[in-house]
């Protein structure tokens, strides 16, 4: 077959398949070499696999590590929580035992903050004004209260946007700060570095998951951030660092369904995109923490949770893509 191939090539291209042949065989020779000396006992490594193993076996990902933090005597941190949602994940820390949480979230007036803090807890809570688009404010904020506490322990990041008309910011809040944040995060708190390990939430949402044909462009920053989350929790990654990294996906909050609406796409009907987020399930911003709360203590890196309509919180199982895949017949 060689022979016939090479009659129809010219003939810089049959030396090219001749010295790949030749190279081809002298490796063959070596792999079979190298099996005979450590058969007879000149290799001594136990973890030794043929080279036609490593060519043919994909790597090993676990998942089973476990995140298992303990929220008591911790130092937390909630991005962009100066809302209901991160108020009710500072309340929730902080009846676990947590010793401190800041806030870091766009500035925003004394009385909003003072406010926010005083139903927090003024003593064990500190408010970190930041832009979360710059890099510099992001880093400078984790600085301080690294400087402050000593460590860090937990961070959640709870960046998010919808604004379909504006797509570019709802890119670069949803993905870019969270994105930016667990990798300063990372910085801190890995065992490599000055950290001592520990655990980061993404919150996301279930449009990542479940089709909502009226938001495309906030669906695809969530399908992104799922994505990234459960690479980075991988243990490949966490075996370094020490940093679990896991994902919750609520529910839209239906209370934001009438404002919602007023941020679509030009082609997008409005009232077909009340009637879609009225029937997709919901959640509430105190389901959401406790879920947050019980993934902390109990769930493995890299792990995607979901709450949704009030029900308990269920993990994600994600086929292979061998198991997705549908034949097609082509005539």
């Amino acid at each position: 077959m060689q022979d016939r191939i090479q009659g129809y090539l010219p003939s810089k291209q049959r030396r090219r398949i001749f010295n790949c042949t030749q190279i081809n065989s002298y490796l063959r020779r070596e792999v079979k070499e190298f099996h005979k000396r450590s058969s007879a006992g000149f290799v001594r490594n136990s973890s030794y696999k043929p080279a036609e193993q490593y060519l043919s076996e994909p790597p090993v990902i676990s998942e089973s590590y476990h995140s298992k933090m303990k929220v008591r005597d911790s130092i937390c941190l909630i991005t962009c929580g100066m809302n209901d949602m991160g108020m009710a994940i500072c309340q929730d820390l902080l009846k676990n035992g947590a010793t401190h949480v800041c806030v870091m979230d766009y500035p925003c007036s004394k009385a909003e903050e003072t406010k926010f803090l005083s139903q927090c807890g003024k003593e064990h809570t500190t408010f970190l004004p930041c832009d979360m688009t710059k890099e510099t404010e992001i880093e400078a904020c984790f600085k301080k209260m690294i400087d402050t506490h000593k460590c860090l322990d937990i961070v959640i990041n709870t960046c998010g946007t919808w604004d379909e008309k504006n797509w570019e910011k709802c890119l670069a809040v949803n993905m870019g700060c969270v994105i930016r944040s667990c990798l300063i995060a990372m910085r801190f708190m890995s065992k490599e570095q000055l950290g001592k390990g520990g655990c980061i939430v993404n919150v996301s949402s279930m449009t990542g998951l479940q089709l909502l044909a009226c938001a495309p462009i906030f669906s695809a920053t969530h399908c992104g951030l799922i994505g990234f989350g459960r690479c980075l929790g991988q243990s490949c990654h966490v075996d370094k660092t020490g940093v679990a990294v896991m994902t919750i996906c609520p529910g839209i909050s239906e209370k934001k369904i009438s404002e919602y609406s007023e941020k679509l796409l030009s082609f997008v009907e409005p009232k077909f995109a009340v009637n879609e987020m009225t029937s997709y399930p919901h959640q509430r911003v105190e389901d959401v923490s406790h879920g947050i709360l019980w993934m902390i203590k109990n769930c493995e890196s890299g792990c995607v949770c979901v709450t949704e309509n009030e029900e308990p919180l269920c993990k994600i199982k994600f086929l292979e893509c061998s198991e997705m895949k549908e034949g097609l017949n082509f005539k």
